[in-house]
């Protein structure tokens, strides 16, 4: 099964229950549903094809003329692979060309925002005429991600950068700092994780998944460190403040746990970030993320899966826990507090 069709909590979700970023339990209960999509951003899938391409050289490739839009492209990519994505690179594919197509592919892939109040044969007749070069790149390009010619530029000038620096490509390619053994890159984890509820005396069993960029193992010490990857478009002088708009030690507390229930008989180290800025020629820059905001991350993360457990243990969703528990929320000079920091 895809990672992404895993249903489980991952760092990503619990955005959708955090009140500082216009969560809620409703909103959650979507999420657990199957009814809202993880949060990703185009950033994200740019980060993630940045990484690939650093560890597999040609994971990506262009395409110069006749480019969709993102729209059609989401719908021939969708397509692809419902097509092809499981026949083997080494097997000899004889296309089908989008006017051949049956109109049941399309329906199947076309979503439901595409055009909502065009025609099928319409819709069908815009992803034709636009998508006709895609089509074919992808053909021609088996097993690569193709991108338009501002998006491959991002991607592979900020490989090139990393790969100048020489902390970046330890950490991202080799064996950092002679402490660590191996390496395992795209490594992704599922566990059940037992919560106690907060008021009562009871646990709950929630599913949770992570997928991390990169792990470092030192097997002789049974010691382990993170590594994540990180792209941002604001001044890399200034990632202090992009960590805790983007809770990113939230983030590395929830890896750290995946971590620890996965190998329960490893210390865990150190956690890093590699940071690469996506404009302005790419710099890179590695960060040490220290104990004291590990701390602060992990007390938020365990804010948060206190509510998702609290509501689960329940059943109920309609409320906030702050309501559930008879309470009112206190504000002051400093804000609304939600008992979060």
């Amino acid at each position: 099964m895809n990672y992404f069709d895993i249903e489980a909590i991952s760092n990503s979700s619990l955005a959708y229950i955090d009140p500082l970023s216009g969560g809620n339990p409703r909103l959650f209960r979507k999420f657990l549903d199957g009814k809202l999509p993880s949060i990703d951003s185009k950033a994200f899938e740019i980060g993630t094809l940045i990484h690939a391409e650093l560890l597999e050289p040609g994971t990506v490739d262009v395409v110069e003329e006749n480019i969709p839009t993102p729209k059609v492209r989401e719908v021939l990519d969708a397509m692809w692979l419902r097509l092809y994505g499981t026949v083997p690179l080494e097997e000899s594919l004889p296309i089908i060309e989008l006017e051949d197509m049956d109109p049941l592919t399309f329906n199947a892939c076309i979503p439901d925002d595409f055009y909502p109040k065009w025609k099928g044969e319409t819709r069908r007749a815009k992803i034709i005429k636009e998508g006709a070069s895609y089509w074919h790149a992808l053909y021609l390009n088996r097993g690569k991600t193709m991108l338009d010619p501002a998006d491959y530029h991002v991607v592979t000038g900020a490989v090139e950068s990393l790969k100048l620096h020489p902390t970046a490509v330890n950490m991202l390619e080799g064996n950092f700092e002679d402490n660590y053994e191996e390496a395992v890159s795209e490594l992704e984890l599922t566990w059940t994780e037992t919560w106690a509820v907060f008021g009562t005396e009871e646990v709950v069993e929630l599913p949770m998944k992570s997928k991390l960029d990169r792990v470092l193992f030192n097997h002789t010490k049974k010691t382990m460190a993170l590594v994540d990857l990180k792209t941002t478009r604001t001044p890399i002088g200034k990632f202090g403040d992009t960590i805790f708009k983007y809770n990113y030690h939230r983030q590395l507390a929830f890896y750290q746990l995946a971590l620890k229930r996965a190998y329960p008989d490893y210390t865990f180290v150190d956690s890093y970030i590699t940071v690469v800025q996506t404009n302005k020629e790419y710099p890179v820059e590695c960060f040490h993320i220290e104990e004291d905001l590990l701390e602060l991350g992990w007390d938020l993360m365990c804010s948060l899966v206190d509510r998702v457990a609290y509501h689960t243990h329940l059943g109920n969703w309609g409320n906030s826990m702050e309501t559930l528990l008879g309470g009112i929320i206190n504000v002051s000079l400093e804000g609304a507090d939600y008992g979060d920091e």
